[in-house]
């Protein structure tokens, strides 16, 4: 990788301290070669340096401690699979690569117990202020910029501290207020931006009044294609990190369909509030809303939310002065719960004698909600899931028949398939064959199985639906009855954000259909799982590794890849 190679290529000192560079660098360099598979009889040896690497720097972390702590207690069962792309696990190799490139080690961002502590007690927290300018992004829509240690610690401090700032973009000069420490980085406030910015802000894009205090939002001041290029990027460095040295054109790989909606497609809206001591002094109403982007400053109360549709939106307004009016009017009761959280959901209301339809906002969570995708229509439970920007859903549809056009494909199977999207949308691309879904929820197989005979399908001849693990599909006494053939077989998996695991993994690549196709809302997992799945052997190749908008203004990018299987 070329950013081993520059690791490899720097001097034995640094100018900040002298450090000697050396020791670190094969600490580095671990931390970025994160997971090394070994083929051994056919199975994998997961074997993760993390734990080892670090264990010393985070021995005041209580963070990092609670993980390693659960680490532990899962590692023989886990083989430490699940941590790889956890989310703790990503930021710690993005502070790797981002000292990499800057020519700096670990020791020298390193901060002392001492410090910790001080600066993560809030009452003797000192107040510092200072100017920072943006040098790396983070997956998660943050800025990581360097500080000297002596500019806020004092003079006799040498060394530099990473200091993470919410919504802040490469080349942004920010005024910046130090909040928790931990030991190898810092939380950061932002105070205000500086004059000198990043090209790709622009402020006057900011639609939503509540953008720089709420969590939801964090590219809103950055056009809608610079935005796709962002995620592009998410994705190149998840790949980067856990699935590397593939022949990927760093031109053409990640890249990313846009949304048909930029604003107003968000379906679903769950705020939430919690009870805090100047509420229950003051016998106030809490804040409803979401997260601040400073975390230690608990909820913003929301009003509005572009990203949320029409109808949900106006909604919004309405439920929040129910809640409020509820809160007031049972004030003890209701402080005794601490807090709630709110649901709001589009559904559709279709008159069954003339099939016009119309939008309603759903309140209760115990609900059915019922949506169109194209020609297809499915009814779910509202709380169940279900995605909440219905209007790219089509394109995904379109790009997954697409990929499976001219492969030969008379099967599918939909893991992972809750109220049945996937089997049921491509159904009629396999009128010849079968789709067979497999999913662990009871409610979600009932739903399935009706929205396959809602749109018409045959059940279980054409379409048919299992309860059980996507562990144990190909094993499944109907999966087994249905007989189908692997070189005719498309399987769609859709995971939840930890992704799969190794045992449907091994029985995937065992059943070896012709064509494969992983969607995920989390890219970091989704590469992970293909690193371990291509491992196993030179059967498949990853033809096309693209992503999706289905969060615009967010961090947030699904991805959809594509394997096939070589049978020269």
């Amino acid at each position: 990788m070329k950013m081993l190679q520059s690791i490899s290529s720097l001097d034995v000192t640094c100018s900040p301290g002298n450090i000697d560079l050396q020791p670190e660098k094969k600490a580095v360099s671990q931390m970025l070669s994160r997971v090394k598979l070994c083929r051994i009889r056919h199975s994998l040896i997961v074997r993760s340096y993390t734990t080892n690497t670090f264990a010393k720097y985070h021995a005041y972390d209580t963070r990092t401690r609670r993980t390693m702590k659960q680490a532990r207690k899962t590692r023989v069962k886990n083989s430490s699979f699940a941590d790889l792309a956890a989310s703790d696990n990503i930021f710690q190799m993005e502070i790797a690569d981002f000292l990499s490139q800057q020519a700096l080690n670990l020791e020298v961002v390193e901060n002392g117990s001492d410090t910790i502590e001080q600066f993560n007690n809030r009452r003797s927290r000192p107040v510092i202020q200072l100017d920072a300018t943006v040098l790396y992004q983070t997956a998660n829509g943050d800025g990581l910029a360097l500080i000297s240690k002596g500019a806020y610690l004092g003079y006799a401090e040498t060394g530099f501290t990473v200091v993470q700032i919410p919504k802040a973009l490469v080349g942004d000069n920010v005024k910046i207020q130090v909040k928790r420490l931990y030991r190898f980085f810092a939380e950061a406030e932002v105070i205000g931006f500086n004059t000198e910015t990043s090209p790709l802000r622009n402020n006057d894009l900011i639609v939503c009044s509540h953008f720089d205090s709420c969590s939801g939002c964090q590219f809103q001041m950055v056009s809608y294609d610079e935005q796709l290029k962002l995620k592009q990027a998410t994705i190149q460095k998840a790949y980067k990190f856990l699935f590397p040295d593939q022949p990927w054109s760093p031109d053409t790989f990640g890249m990313v369909v846009p949304s048909p909606l930029q604003y107003a497609y968000r379906s679903k809206l769950t705020p939430h509030y919690h009870f805090q001591r100047e509420n229950f002094t003051n016998k106030t109403v809490p804040n409803i809303g979401f997260q601040h982007s400073s975390k230690d400053k608990g909820i913003v109360d929301i009003h509005e939310c572009p990203l949320a549709t029409s109808t949900v939106e106006s909604a919004l307004s309405e439920v929040r002065e129910e809640t409020q009016n509820s809160i007031m009017a049972n004030y003890e009761n209701e402080a005794k719960q601490k807090g709630a959280t709110l649901f709001l959901r589009e559904s559709l209301r279709i008159n069954s004698q003339t099939g016009e339809s119309s939008k309603t906002c759903l309140t209760d969570s115990k609900k059915v909600c019922t949506e169109k995708i194209g020609e297809s229509i499915f009814q779910f439970p509202a709380n169940e899931f279900f995605q909440v920007n219905s209007s790219i859903l089509p394109d995904v549809v379109d790009f997954v028949r697409y990929s499976m056009s001219s492969k030969g494909i008379r099967n599918i199977v939909d893991a992972y398939c809750g109220s049945g999207f996937f089997g049921i949308s491509l159904a009629n691309d396999v009128k010849n064959g079968k789709v067979v879904g497999i999913e662990i929820s009871r409610q979600a197989i009932k739903y399935a199985t009706h929205n396959a005979k809602l749109n018409g399908l045959a059940v279980p001849q054409h379409v048919q639906f299992i309860e059980g693990t996507s562990n144990a599909i190909f094993k499944h006494e109907s999966f087994l009855s249905a007989k189908l053939n692997p070189e005719e077989t498309m399987v769609i998996i859709d995971p939840s954000r930890k992704g799969s695991d190794e045992s449907f993994l091994q029985q995937l690549h065992e059943f070896g259909p012709k064509l494969i196709v992983y969607v995920s809302c989390n890219v970091f997992s989704q590469a992970r799982d293909l690193q371990y799945f291509t491992a196993m052997s030179q059967k498949y190749t990853v033809h096309e590794v693209i992503g999706f908008d289905f969060f615009p203004q967010t961090k947030h990018v699904e991805c959809v890849a594509v394997l096939e299987r070589n049978y020269e």
